[in-house]
């Protein structure tokens, strides 16, 4: 979240020691997409195997705030953009 560090308060050592940041460069990368359903085997059409299509979409939902938040604190503006409100 863009901004996020500025508004949040910075991480302890016991914090940095117990995260790993791993950064790898990316080559060659490969993705696999379809606009239609399945192409079938004409043998497995008879099979009685469901075929289809699964889409996953990623969405921002509600921000839900800890249950330890103070009342009054507001959701951050590097949330606001992720925000339906």
């Amino acid at each position: 979240m863009p901004g996020r560090s500025t508004e949040a308060r910075s991480p302890t050592d016991a914090e940095l020691r117990q995260t790993a940041v791993l950064e790898l460069p990316i080559d060659t990368a490969s993705a696999k997409r379809r606009t239609d359903g399945p192409i079938e085997d004409p043998d497995d059409l008879a099979l009685p195997i469901w075929a289809g299509v699964a889409p996953l979409t990623i969405t921002a939902g509600e921000p839900i705030a800890d249950s330890d938040v103070l009342d009054g604190v507001d959701i951050p503006a590097s949330l606001t953009p992720y925000t339906r409100l």
